[in-house]
């Protein structure tokens, strides 16, 4: 059986279509760097289970634009009274809010 040949007309429309397509993903949006805050603040908690408040020290756009480099700070409550900020770094998807990272950063 002989495949179909596409008209003229079809290959057209689907470059056109293929173009826009790529277009729609070269203009991709970052997050908010609110929104990645949220994402680090919300990744911490779920993988310590911590209830403790986290305050936003830092946030800046990495060089190439792809990640948010987030820094929160929290309360060392492993004292017995409260003891010095424990300082954390997370490193966030600019487009998903993905946390791709965490780390302890030293002050």
């Amino acid at each position: 059986m002989a495949k179909k040949r596409k008209t003229v007309s079809q290959a057209a429309m689907e470059e056109k279509q293929a173009a826009a397509e790529k277009k729609r993903e070269d203009k991709r949006e970052r997050i908010s760097p609110r929104e990645a805050a949220r994402a680090a603040a919300r990744y911490y908690h779920e993988l310590t289970g911590a209830g403790q408040q986290g305050s936003v020290e830092e946030i800046e756009l990495s060089q190439d634009g792809n990640r948010w480099i987030v820094t929160l700070s929290f309360l060392d409550t492993s004292l017995a009274f409260m003891g010095p900020k424990k300082y954390k770094l997370f490193e966030v998807n600019a487009y998903t809010g993905d946390v791709l990272r965490m780390k302890i950063r030293e002050v």
